[in-house]
């Protein structure tokens, strides 16, 4: 559509109107110059009211609530406050490369886990010790049936609000209602038990226990149970976002990986030229790693995890290029297109982190993969650095390559990719195995050092 008509599409139908962006102007000259306009997001009956998630910072209408929650991510999550993380991370970069060497059937639970133990650890200093844990199992069938109720069409209930009074027997609401009770659950659980050790003084710095302990809010503006309640779905937000954007890319990477052997040697040989055969790589080397971080860039624009971002809605009327913008309408930024749009000569399709390299490079996927304007990702210093540091101990400790079926034949992989408001890689087969026995050493002394951490 956008090949044909232009860097604005507008649809209409059953009184519903989306505006699809299809240009970084476009969607810098609304979404972040017009911020207060169109910072709202769509109403969404199923999604928001029936299965609760309305009052999450990611779906919550643009109000004095959302600042709050914003005020307090950045208070979490700021690059001053973040460094002390990178402990953290390390070890969970390090872990993860263990579980893949150990075993490479179970990449999706070995990423889904490293994406968990971080923001898990910032939120409420919890930790989780495998895949098979009941938080991160329930976690990820949570976010998947949330994810896949926001996408446009899938209940008839968005296009028909008023069916929300139909009697509880009608399956869409039992629907909504079972995911409204397994909503809760991911951030009861974890915040029941900062509060247990809060009261036993056992209690760990975290993001959720330093807010309920220091945190000092507007008491004549809400209550303190109105505080605990915006702690609480900002705490259960870091997962939901930060920890899904981050599983998606990890998982992208690997596929990368083992699809393009000579990009994974040229990175590899990179590391090793810079940070040498003694250590493994850290954040200080990331600008001499300039082929190594073009690999990730090139991840993250081959196959973005949020093609259409996340919908936006106008809160009022607008004109924009001598178009009428009505107020209500769904406004959809095209990050999949903004993917595409690149002068440096490689196809588009195709995984080339040269693109990243030459004099003509495309627009930093980081601009666009975390969000625009006023919605951006609070987290995104958080998930860059873990990407980072994950991606490079892969790198530099693994090689990955196709899997070999009983005769020694590479059994050919065919990406495939789970649609949704995410979209990660659906499962795939590779080999994962150590590039020798003195970087599997490596791995395992980062995993000794600060275990406790």
């Amino acid at each position: 559509m956008a090949q044909q008509y232009g860097e604005l599409v507008y649809l209409r139908g059953l009184g519903t109107s989306i505006l699809v962006l299809n240009s970084s102007k476009s969607i810098n000259d609304l979404l972040e110059k017009r911020g207060s306009n169109y910072s709202h997001r769509p109403i969404m009956t199923m999604a928001g009211e029936l299965m609760g998630t309305d009052e999450s910072p990611v779906f919550r209408a643009y109000d004095d609530t959302w600042k709050l929650h914003r005020k307090l991510a950045h208070h979490a999550l700021n690059p001053q406050v973040i460094v002390k993380y990178i402990k953290l991370q390390e070890q969970t970069a390090a872990k993860l490369v263990r579980d893949f060497i150990a075993d490479n059937g179970k990449i999706h639970e070995s990423t889904r886990l490293a994406a968990g133990r971080v923001v898990i650890a910032v939120a409420y200093a919890l930790e989780v010790k495998d895949a098979s844990d009941e938080y991160i199992t329930h976690t990820e069938t949570t976010l998947q049936a949330i994810t896949a109720a926001t996408m446009p069409g899938r209940y008839l209930v968005d296009f028909f609000p008023i069916m929300k009074h139909l009697p509880s027997f009608f399956a869409f609401q039992r629907e909504g209602k079972r995911i409204k009770a397994m909503t809760a659950h991911l951030m009861d659980y974890p915040l029941g038990r900062v509060r247990q050790e809060i009261e036993q003084g056992t209690a760990k710095s975290s993001f959720t226990r330093d807010l309920l302990l220091t945190y000092e809010y507007d008491t004549a503006k809400m209550s303190r149970a109105e505080f605990e309640e915006v702690v609480r779905w900002a705490s259960g937000a870091l997962y939901g976002a930060g920890g899904e954007t981050t599983h998606t890319l990890l998982l992208s990477l690997v596929l990368c990986m083992a699809m393009n052997p000579t990009a994974q040697a040229k990175a590899q040989a990179e590391i090793d030229k810079v940070v040498g055969s003694e250590r493994l790589p850290s954040l200080q080397d990331r600008d001499s790693l300039t082929y190594t971080v073009a690999v990730i860039k090139e991840t993250m624009r081959w196959r973005p995890p949020l093609p259409l971002s996340i919908p936006r809605r106008t809160e009022r009327d607008d004109e924009y290029q001598g178009y009428f913008i009505p107020a209500n309408t769904i406004v959809m930024p095209n990050a999949w297109l903004l993917s595409r749009q690149d002068d440096s000569g490689y196809p588009v399709e195709e995984f080339h982190p040269e693109r990243f390299l030459g004099e003509n490079p495309p627009v930093d996927p980081e601009s666009y993969i975390f969000g625009f304007g006023r919605r951006i990702c609070p987290g995104r210093y958080l998930a860059e650095n873990s990407l980072f540091i994950a991606s490079s101990y892969i790198v530099a400790s693994c090689v990955i390559s196709p899997a070999l079926d009983t005769r020694g034949n590479e059994i050919p992989i065919n990406p495939t990719f789970v649609a949704g408001l995410v979209s990660y890689p659906d499962r795939f087969v590779c080999s994962i195995k150590p590039r020798s026995a003195s970087k599997a050493a490596l791995i395992d002394e980062r995993i000794k050092r600060d275990e406790d951490y």
